[in-house]
């Protein structure tokens, strides 16, 4: 499971319906609004805005669970370890 896929896993769950569809994190990114204060659950982006590679649940104090790629398990990392922090985002626009 790749990044995209896991943060899309994570909110069925939570919201008991396939909130972020299928796609990648430009797919993801563009169903987001983004916000200043993030809390926990929302998404962390990074790349570009218009074109972001990774994507991380965002569990606060700079830490978010992520997927690394396709293969490796699921990990707990930090935010500011990425050089390319797009923004946070939370559902809805």
């Amino acid at each position: 499971m790749d990044c995209s896929g896991f943060s899309r896993w994570i909110y069925s769950l939570a919201g008991g319906s396939d909130l972020l569809g299928a796609g990648n994190t430009d797919n993801q990114l563009a169903k987001m609004k983004k916000t200043s204060s993030p809390k926990p659950g929302d998404l962390a982006f990074f790349g570009k805005l218009s074109d972001t590679h990774h994507v991380g649940i965002y569990l606060g104090n700079d830490k978010m669970a992520n997927a690394p790629y396709t293969g490796v398990n699921v990990r707990i990392g930090t935010v500011s370890s990425h050089s390319d922090l797009v923004g946070y985002y939370t559902l809805g626009k």
